[in-house]
């Protein structure tokens, strides 16, 4: 299989045929614009949306332990196991290849 590269005489030449098409495709203007989306994309709007509104009444996180974690971080006092911190990655990476 070839693969050509993206140049840009490929990208004006791809452009402009595509316009003549449309051109030709829609001579006949209405004078409005029009969109139409696809199902996948409400689809994935409603859960953006979802996700959103979930993330927006989401509970604040605790100011106690958000202080208390500050300052041992300050005070050089908070350790991470290595072991967490590896686990975390392979957990990560395995979940999100």
């Amino acid at each position: 299989m070839k693969i050509n590269p993206i140049t840009i005489s490929n990208v004006q030449s791809a452009y402009k045929t595509g316009k003549a098409n449309k051109t030709a495709a829609t001579s006949v203007s209405s004078g409005r614009d029009e969109i139409t989306l696809s199902e996948e994309s409400v689809a994935f709007a409603k859960v953006l949306a979802s996700a959103k509104e979930k993330l927006t009444a989401a509970e604040k996180p605790d100011e106690d332990t958000i202080a208390r974690l500050k300052s041992s971080i300050a005070a050089g006092e908070y350790n991470v196991s290595s072991t967490d911190v590896a686990e975390s990655i392979l957990s990560a990476l395995i979940t999100n290849p």
